[in-house]
């Protein structure tokens, strides 16, 4: 680590949220023997879990800018899935190993990647997740194949795709709470260029993404 001192500083910040964050009530949760949503303390208190937020991970996040108040409170702001979505994605970028990641949220990356840097949009991203389409599928692909993409990935549960395509990019996904996404002129959910964890997933998935698309 380049700095292990402010490192564990910001991973102290974030663990803090965690912590008072997995001791909310609420009705969709349910909590461990110690009475926290265990969702959430994976994060902060279960060092073997892929979604635990690793020192290291957090001196990434300082070296791309990311402040630890600002990202911690963002972080607890949004639904319990998206926070161990969240750190989940961050771990595997730190890990330089896209294969860490959620599935779900690296194949909507990809897709991303042939549709000019747009996040697939509800039919196509149930596609490209479950191989499942109907008659208007090949309009919506444009003539890209997702036969590489299907063999490359496990497919998702068709019965779970759109809520797992929400917790990634929708409204309160984490895509946005990272600030890997934004909206253009016609309201469409784009890939945020300019960002440092798009760049980093683009440089850690680079051979991923030639296996599949070619």
């Amino acid at each position: 680590m380049q700095n292990q001192n402010r490192a564990i500083e910001f991973q102290n910040i974030v663990f803090t949220a965690l912590a008072a964050k997995a001791a909310q009530p609420t009705t969709r949760a349910h909590y461990d023997s110690e009475n926290k949503n265990p969702d959430i303390a994976c994060c902060f208190e279960k060092q073997s879990s892929v979604h635990f937020l690793r020192a290291t991970t957090c001196d990434m996040l300082l070296s791309m800018g990311f402040e630890a108040k600002g990202f911690a409170d963002a972080l607890v702001s949004v639904p319990q899935k998206q926070i161990k979505r969240a750190t989940q994605f961050l771990n595997a970028l730190d890990a330089g190993d896209i294969s860490l990641a959620d599935k779900t949220s690296v194949v909507l990356l990809c897709t991303a990647t042939r549709f000019e840097n747009r996040l697939p949009k509800t039919e196509l991203a149930y596609y490209a997740l479950t191989g499942k389409g109907d008659e208007s599928t090949s309009d919506l692909t444009h003539g890209v194949g997702f036969q590489k993409l299907f063999k490359t990935f496990a497919t998702t549960c068709a019965g779970t795709a759109t809520t797992q395509t929400s917790r990634s990019q929708g409204k309160n996904g984490f895509f946005h709470l990272l600030d890997m996404t934004a909206h253009d002129s016609e309201g469409n959910t784009v890939i945020n260029i300019g960002s440092p964890l798009v760049a980093k997933f683009a440089q850690v998935a680079e051979k991923t993404l030639a296996k599949v698309w070619g």
